[in-house]
């Protein structure tokens, strides 16, 4: 059985701190919201077009296969997600927010067409090829209220969006 998995973390956005500012309603009990909040929930994924791209640098081009996980490994294009989100409040003026998530996907099929993927190559046909897509966000910000009134706030937010993203193929039946 051969497995090929490729992994990718990384950070992909950091905000500027003054780049948006941000208005955020307050409560009317208190002048400034609650102290802190935690909020379970989920949503959701609807439509997801995972098409995935695995390539290797020749001379000036990439060459490679892309293949979408949903049309051709069967791969669902919706889950339920479950999510939690929260804020800490400090002062009058400072704020930070969090936000945290999985995205699990997972699905077996016969290839409909040939796959090169990495060292190993499916051939059209080839029955039981498992395949996953999994992604994961944290969301950190702080915020800065300039402005403070019972009913609005006026401030500036920035922060962090890390997303760590595997996704893998495995063929039991390729040489």
């Amino acid at each position: 059985m051969k497995m090929i998995i490729v992994r990718w973390a990384g950070l992909l956005g950091l905000m500027a701190a003054l780049a948006f500012p941000a208005v955020a309603w307050a409560q009317e009990k208190a002048p400034f919201g609650d102290k802190f909040q935690i909020d379970v929930g989920g949503f959701f994924v609807t439509r997801a077009d995972t098409t995935v791209s695995l390539a290797e640098k020749s001379g000036p081009f990439a060459v490679g296969t892309s293949i979408n996980f949903h049309q051709d490994l069967d791969l669902p294009d919706s889950d339920t997600v479950g999510r939690i989100d929260g804020y800490y409040r400090w002062g009058k003026r400072s704020r930070v927010d969090f936000s945290y998530f999985k995205i699990n996907r997972s699905g077996t099929a016969t290839t409909n067409q040939e796959i090169n993927w990495g060292d190993i190559t499916i051939p059209a046909g080839t029955p039981l090829v498992s395949s996953f897509f999994d992604q994961e966000i944290l969301k950190a910000t702080y915020g800065f209220s300039f402005y403070n009134a019972p009913k609005a706030e006026l401030g500036v937010d920035g922060g962090l969006f890390i997303s760590d993203i595997s996704v893998g193929l495995s063929c039991p039946n390729c040489a």
